[in-house]
C-alpha cells in the first residue's frame, strides 16, 4: 500500500467537535468525475500529518497522461452518497467505502458504459454537498463497479435507470481531494 505509508505513521487522537447549528448537508452533488487508472500519470500520496484531517487528504493533484481527461458521470439528484463501513476481524480491521447513486436512463449509451466498465479499473472523484471532494480508488488500487440494478420501470412513478455501486478497495476511507479535476485532454 505504497500510496498510504504516511497514514501508518501518524496515529494520534484529536478533538472531534462540531458546533451546534453547523451546516452539515447530506449527499453528493449530481456531477461525478471518473478516469481509467491507466490514464493517470501521477497519483498523490496522502499528506504527512500536520493538522487534523491531513492523513486522509491527498497531497497534490491527480495528474493525467497527455491527451487524457476525467469523464463526467451525472447521478440523479439526491440518489448519491459515499458510505464507509469498518470490516474485518479484531486486529485486522479495515474500511470499505462505496459510491452509490442512480444513472438516469436506460439509453444505449448508458448500457454500453455499464458493459464496458463491468470489470473496469477506475478512479472516481465526487463532491459532497458540503463542498468536500472525495476520491475512490487509486492508480495502483482502483475502484470497481460493484453492483448494478435497475431497468425501464413499469408504470408512471417508477425509476427508469440504474442504481450503481462503486467499491473502493484501498482498505481506508475514501480520501479527501483538494486538487484539480482535469476535464480538458489538451492541457
Amino acid at each position: 500500500m505504497k500510496n498510504f505509508v504516511p497514514f501508518l505513521l501518524n496515529k494520534q487522537l484529536n478533538d472531534l467537535i462540531v458546533g451546534c447549528g453547523a451546516a452539515n448537508p447530506p449527499g453528493i452533488e449530481v456531477r461525478c468525475f471518473v478516469v481509467e487508472k491507466d490514464d493517470i500519470d501521477i497519483f498523490p500520496l496522502r499528506k504527512v500529518i500536520g493538522a487534523p484531517g491531513d492523513s486522509v487528504t491527498l497531497d497534490g493533484d491527480i495528474v493525467l497522461l497527455p491527451l487524457k481527461a476525467f469523464k463526467i458521470v451525472d447521478m440523479v439528484v439526491d440518489t448519491g452518497e459515499v458510505t464507509t463501513t469498518m470490516v474485518g476481524a479484531e486486529g485486522s480491521k479495515a474500511y470499505e467505502s462505496f459510491l452509490n447513486g442512480t444513472l438516469a436512463t436506460t439509453s444505449a449509451t448508458t448500457r454500453e458504459w455499464l458493459e464496458c466498465n463491468a470489470n473496469g479499473c477506475l478512479v472516481w472523484i465526487v463532491r459532497e454537498k458540503s463542498g468536500q471532494m472525495r476520491v475512490l480508488g487509486t492508480k495502483t488500487i482502483p475502484a470497481t463497479l460493484d453492483t448494478v440494478e435497475g431497468g425501464t420501470g413499469i408504470v408512471a412513478g417508477d425509476t427508469r435507470g440504474y442504481a450503481i455501486s462503486i467499491k473502493d478497495h484501498t482498505g481506508l476511507t475514501a480520501s479527501t481531494y483538494e486538487g484539480v479535476i482535469d476535464l480538458d485532454p489538451l492541457t
